[in-house]
């Protein structure tokens, strides 16, 4: 270095627009995670919809095979809780299975996702049960 030569103060020309990049990196993952935490909800919302739904075909369908006097078809069962979601909002399918003093409904649908085309999965399949007593025991 010559005597004359002075050293580049801190902040001058080699520094200039180095903070754009870094503002723009951290703007694109503060979306990107907006974006998963959107996603995120929408599907947990999406479930405990499902689930409501389910519950509601399970005690249409106890209560259809609830009956004195008539056996406890799974048939029968399997038929009200498709009836009581044939009304509601969206494609759930159902699937009614008949104990000793219990109805298991088994529940499943494609939920739509927000945003799920930015992760590539636009929608996502969920799958709960949902279960009622029989509160008729006799035969």
């Amino acid at each position: 270095m010559r005597p004359n030569e002075r050293l580049p103060r801190f902040g001058q020309d080699g520094d200039r627009g180095s903070i754009t990049p870094l503002i723009l990196g951290l703007t694109l993952c503060l979306l990107l995670l907006v974006a998963g935490v959107t996603a995120t909800g929408s599907a947990f919302l999406g479930r405990s919809r499902l689930q409501n739904q389910c519950d509601g075909a399970a005690l249409a369908a106890s209560d259809a095979a609830d009956v004195p006097g008539r056996a406890r078809l799974t048939a029968v069962a399997n038929s009200a809780a498709i009836t009581y979601l044939a009304v509601r909002p969206g494609h759930v399918g159902v699937r009614v299975a008949v104990g000793a003093d219990t109805v298991t409904a088994t529940c499943w649908t494609d939920t739509d996702i927000t945003f799920g085309d930015m992760f590539l999965t636009p929608t996502l399949y969920q799958e709960v049960q949902a279960s009622s007593l029989l509160r008729y025991r006799g035969a």
